[in-house]
């Protein structure tokens, strides 16, 4: 009342529609700590009479000042944002906290990803974390936004790696992570080995794995095969089939959604020249004989690089081997390629950029 009569008030807020407020500064001081480094500091507005305050609307003001006086207010959808804001630029803690709980509320489909930017924004944990919870339960929608795709690295980390992130197959969260690092391929390919082990492969569809997952150029490119390799093995052990190859010392690879069985030593002494497939995309898949090699030899590793595929030494006649094979997807042909400097047994080949290296062995390279 003393506020509505102007009895005994000291200062006035101007408003950004030239209208005024007459205020008590030991209610504004009380309410707001903006407010208070004003009147008890040296800047010239403590000073004076009329206080210019047009950083909102004049509604809003007159709202929150009202709540000053009174205690109470009435948060709506349509105000809840213009409170928020100016209850940040005057550092009323209170009233920000009792908007961030009725604003969490009201999180839907058509709004999630305006407030959680705006959470973030003004800081609003309750909101932040309501936002975010229905981020992880429509992952799936979330990722054909273009939100999605400026997301930073920390904040993709944190949403694939939540135990509570909805993906029907983990293969949407694969291709979501493709997706987000081809966006800006250039700058984000390096993060990807840092993101890969947040990914579930074990889970993802097997033909999908097969298939697709590992002839992705960034599984390739960024030396992450090894986690598809390991989730392709676990599922294959849980098959009742026999996916292991016959042959003992035979190397393997995944191309066009099958396994390749590449030599290997028959009858457990004598090298082969045999390739075999096991076609992962079949009910009871089973080995079938393909174009064999055009030297024999066990303990060899292979490399898929581009549209070819190459066998790197391996063990022949009893002796380490430096020649390359070379086998040609599109013609279904094999040819000798460049020998090795040197010879190499049971070591590994990687194709990285546009290299192969040939790692480790029995001799150096």
């Amino acid at each position: 009342e003393m506020k509505k009569n102007g009895v005994m008030t000291d200062v006035a807020l101007v408003l950004s529609d030239d209208s005024s407020v007459q205020c008590h500064k030991v209610i504004l001081m009380a309410s707001s700590p903006f407010f208070e480094k004003m009147f008890q500091s040296e800047m010239k507005e403590g000073a004076e009479k009329d206080v210019k305050l047009d950083f909102t609307d004049a509604d809003t003001i007159r709202t929150v000042v009202d709540f000053f006086y009174s205690g109470n207010i009435q948060v709506t959808e349509e105000n809840v944002k213009a409170l928020v804001k100016a209850s940040d630029f005057l550092c009323c803690e209170h009233l920000k906290a009792h908007c961030d709980a009725y604003i969490a509320g009201k999180v839907r489909s058509e709004n999630y990803l305006d407030l959680y930017k705006f959470s973030k924004l003004y800081n609003l944990g309750i909101l932040l974390a309501a936002a975010f919870h229905f981020i992880l339960d429509h992952f799936a929608d979330f990722i054909e936004t273009s939100d999605f795709d400026q997301l930073t690295e920390e904040e993709l980390v944190k949403i694939i790696s939540d135990d509570k992130l909805n993906a029907e197959k983990e293969d949407i969260v694969f291709e979501a992570v493709a997706q987000w690092v081809n966006v800006e391929l250039g700058l984000r390919k390096e993060a990807f080995p840092r993101i890969a082990p947040l990914i579930r492969f074990p889970f993802c569809r097997m033909v999908c794995l097969a298939n697709k997952i590992c002839n992705s150029q960034l599984i390739l490119d960024s030396g992450c095969i090894g986690f598809v390799s390991e989730a392709l093995r676990m599922k294959l052990v849980s098959l009742s089939v026999p996916w292991q190859p016959a042959k003992n010392g035979s190397s393997l690879a995944f191309l066009d959604g099958k396994i390749f069985a590449f030599g290997g030593k028959d009858g457990g002494s004598v090298e082969s020249k045999s390739v075999q497939s096991f076609d992962l995309k079949c009910t009871n898949p089973t080995w079938k004989n393909v174009n064999e090699m055009m030297y024999a030899v066990c303990n060899h590793c292979v490399a898929q690089f581009d549209n070819k595929l190459f066998v790197f030494g391996g063990c022949s006649q009893g002796s380490a081997s430096k020649v390359t094979q070379e086998f040609n997807l599109v013609t279904g042909k094999w040819r000798r390629g460049r020998d090795m400097p040197g010879s190499c047994s049971a070591g590994s080949a990687l194709a990285l950029n546009d290299e192969i290296y040939v790692i480790g062995g029995k001799e150096r390279v």
